[in-house]
């Protein structure tokens, strides 16, 4: 069944990379080899400029690609192609299978990808990527009366044990957070607490700054905030399907730390043309020392989060009596697309089945999350931008602020060594199970284990155990990274 066409078709153009063999023939790529990723800075301009003076909407380009947009009969008469828009089916994150509008090319040779030969393009662009529709992994339903559940700052801080490096001081002062998300409400919840302001860039598709329709990042925000609260968090605004445009706009913001809360769902491969895309761009920003943070998934194969560079963050739920059990409501598999690849590395506080309602945090009044997770026992309003809900989107933001934590103490530190802190620090996770799907419901046992990794993070072991090692080696003159 065809259905119609976007207005507007947002893509990554790939230039031709400086090792002569187009991106899309590669295996994914991973840090260690993302310079064979990397474009002559004149292949880029050249190619770029080209695309603009075409007629496309040309966004900052990056050494690995150039976002661009424009409405489907632009790519259709500049490249030869024929695109079309059909449904795929996949699991969404209210829990059920549903049909998704994908567009692609009709002659592609790799899911989503547009050939250039024959064309003005071809001696510059290996390819083009269409941008595929991701989601935000959050719970799906709004909250039954009468249940437990945390607040933040103070119960997430203090479940985390954040509260003892604020007591001591450290706060995330002097590091960047970037936060790829659906925008930021400027909620009286963050001057209240005397955050610095947080500031919203918006990437293709996007429009003021000041406004989250869907009220997710604004939560998110305030996640990575109760965490790091000194920390400059920088939302980018982006839409289900502008991500890898986003997450682009967001490296080349040059933070310490990417929060990508985005994900698809990819269960054996191949990986689409903007999947490639996206590895290469996350491949790239984390060998020039930036920390990459995705969820795990709610029950899906999460891509980025199944990618090795990343930290990949799935959930524990920690109840009113400190007892802490796996979540069932976030994923835990080894992946087929890149080989020994375990997800999660490790987990954040997420709520159970069925709705995954847990944690109360700020949202923008009347918005989608607002109206969708509002009736709690506490909140009886789908209007007061308050809303209780929780998934691995949240533990990535909450790790994202412990990340921010570590990297005040340990300036240094790259993002492989982040990874194996918080690993080495986390609080094991030894009873539940993850989410049951094929390929998952693993149960959490002593020592790692593929519901929850290497535990939930423990803000104070991890800050402490950094501060610790950076001070070791700043007085034996060492290497601190």
């Amino acid at each position: 069944m065809t259905h119609p066409l976007p207005e507007i078709v947002h893509a990554l153009a790939a230039p031709r990379p400086a090792a002569g063999v187009s991106p899309f023939a590669l295996v994914a790529l991973t840090a260690d080899r993302a310079a064979a990723a990397v474009c002559d800075d004149a292949v880029v301009i050249e190619a770029a400029a080209r695309l603009q003076a075409a007629g496309f909407t040309v966004r900052r380009p990056s050494s690995t690609s150039i976002g661009i947009s424009g409405p489907p009969g632009l790519y259709e008469r500049v490249f030869g192609c024929r695109l079309t828009a059909g449904e795929r089916r996949r699991p969404e994150p209210d829990g059920a299978d549903r049909d998704v509008t994908f567009v692609d090319c009709e002659q592609a040779r790799t899911p989503g990808v547009i050939g250039t030969e024959g064309t003005e393009f071809a001696a510059l662009l290996a390819g083009i990527a269409i941008e595929e529709p991701r989601f935000l992994c959050q719970s799906p339903a709004g909250p039954a009366t009468g249940y437990w559940h945390l607040r933040v700052p103070a119960d997430v801080a203090h479940a985390l044990r954040a509260d003892i490096v604020h007591q001591q001081g450290k706060s995330g002062a002097g590091v960047h957070v970037a936060l790829v998300d659906s925008g930021c409400y400027p909620h009286p919840y963050f001057t209240g607490k005397g955050y610095q302001p947080v500031t919203t860039v918006l990437s293709p598709g996007t429009a003021n700054p000041a406004d989250d329709p869907h009220g997710h990042g604004t939560a998110m925000a305030a996640l990575i905030l109760a965490l790091a609260p000194q920390a400059k968090v920088t939302v980018v605004k982006s839409t289900a399907t502008n991500t890898t445009q986003a997450f682009t706009e967001a490296a080349g913001l040059w933070p310490d730390i990417i929060c990508f809360s985005w994900a698809g769902h990819n269960v054996t491969g191949p990986l689409s043309g903007a999947d490639v895309i996206l590895s290469d761009e996350i491949a790239l920003a984390v060998s020039n020392g930036i920390t990459v943070v995705c969820p795990a998934g709610n029950g899906q194969y999460a891509f980025p989060g199944q990618h090795p560079d990343v930290i990949s963050v799935g959930g524990a739920h920690l109840d009113a009596g400190g007892n802490l059990r796996a979540s069932d409501y976030a994923s835990g598999f080894t992946s087929d697309i890149f080989p020994g690849r375990r997800v999660p590395d490790i987990v954040g506080l997420v709520g159970l089945q069925p709705n995954a309602s847990y944690i109360m945090l700020p949202t923008q009044p009347g918005s989608f999350v607002d109206e969708t997770f509002a009736d709690s026992a506490d909140d009886t309003k789908s209007d007061d931008g308050w809303a209780v809900f929780s998934g691995t989107s949240a533990a990535a933001a909450q790790a994202a602020g412990v990340c921010a934590l570590v990297k005040g103490s340990w300036p240094g530190i790259s993002p492989t060594r982040m990874k194996q802190l918080l690993r080495a620090t986390a609080r094991d996770v030894t009873t539940g199970s993850c989410f049951n799907a094929p390929g998952m419901n693993h149960q959490a046992t002593a020592g790692p284990d593929r519901a929850t990794g290497s535990g939930l993070i423990d803000a104070y072991a991890a800050q402490s155990s950094a501060q610790t090692t950076y001070i070791e080696c700043s007085i034996r003159g060492l290497n601190c990274d």
